[in-house]
């Protein structure tokens, strides 16, 4: 079969396109990016934006056309086969050392400008590092966004538990709560402690399958750069202006967090992923 592939309303990689590109590949079918000039027996059309415009022409060369994308139809999605296939990264010539994906999906707030709620629900695990990065010689990508989403995670997390601090503070150990950005602190720098715990359960692991470890070293300046644009660094307060009633809720919080096993791993369960 003759494959073409048409980005209707954005240069930027499309990563539908790219596993449907892997997809047809794979089955030995041509692929490319469409051309009014040739015939094909299916044309995908991918469209982002429901404001944007659509294709002007009329396609008339090719015997099957296929429309997809949020700009197109909020509830369609790519058919399992394909939406696991790793994407090809060709189709956009894509640098080696990146990988693109999503390790959740989904999102907690209901911004109106915003279509993710009502087209994939509340965040929930999508896939894994390793299903993320697979092929790739690096996944300084893959690291670089885990730690931008649990940053944020965590922030929110503090911030909705942060009433339950405060009844407890007051009623339970007779002390008056810290404020919500002296909580915040000290509840993040049990994140991270909680966090690291986790990790250094699961390191040899990590290293033997995902060679992670390999990874983190062979790109600390690129991830420490990501860190200091992003204004997270090490903590220059002391010790003494952690509360350690704070701290220790989140260091339960880094140390039970599920870093996404995927849907695959059905044996996760559910009170142990971030919600």
């Amino acid at each position: 079969m003759n494959i073409g592939l048409l980005a209707v309303d954005s240069n930027y990689p499309n990563l539908a396109l790219m596993k449907i590109s892997s997809y047809h590949k794979a089955r030995g079918d041509k692929v490319g990016w469409y051309n009014p000039f040739d015939h094909y027996d299916k044309v995908y059309m991918a469209k982002v934006f429901s404001f944007t415009e659509d294709y002007r022409q009329w396609i008339t060369n090719a015997d099957q056309i296929e429309k997809g994308g949020t700009g197109y139809d909020i509830k369609k999605v790519l058919l399992p086969e394909i939406d696991r296939m790793i994407p090809d990264y060709d189709l956009y010539n894509v640098d080696k050392n990146l990988a693109y994906g999503f390790l959740t999906r989904g999102c907690p707030n209901r911004c109106k400008w915003c279509v993710v709620p009502a087209k994939e629900g509340n965040i929930a695990p999508y896939m894994d590092i390793a299903e993320v990065s697979a092929g790739r010689k690096k996944n300084v990508e893959v690291v670089l966004y885990l730690i931008s989403f649990l940053s944020h995670q965590f922030i929110a997390i503090g911030k909705r538990n942060y009433e339950e601090y405060k009844h407890d503070c007051i009623w339970k150990y007779g002390k008056s709560p810290k404020s919500l950005i002296m909580y915040l602190k000290s509840f993040l720098y049990g994140c991270v402690i909680g966090l690291s715990e986790k990790f250094d359960e699961s390191k040899r692991i990590l290293e033997t399958e995902n060679n992670i470890t390999a990874l983190v070293r062979t790109t600390k300046s690129e991830i420490d750069d990501f860190l200091k644009g992003e204004k997270i660094g090490k903590a220059r307060e002391s010790k003494s202006d952690i509360d350690a009633l704070c701290a220790m809720r989140g260091i339960e919080t880094g140390k039970n967090v599920e870093i996404c096993k995927g849907i695959h791993a059905e044996f996760v369960s559910e009170n142990l992923r971030l919600q």
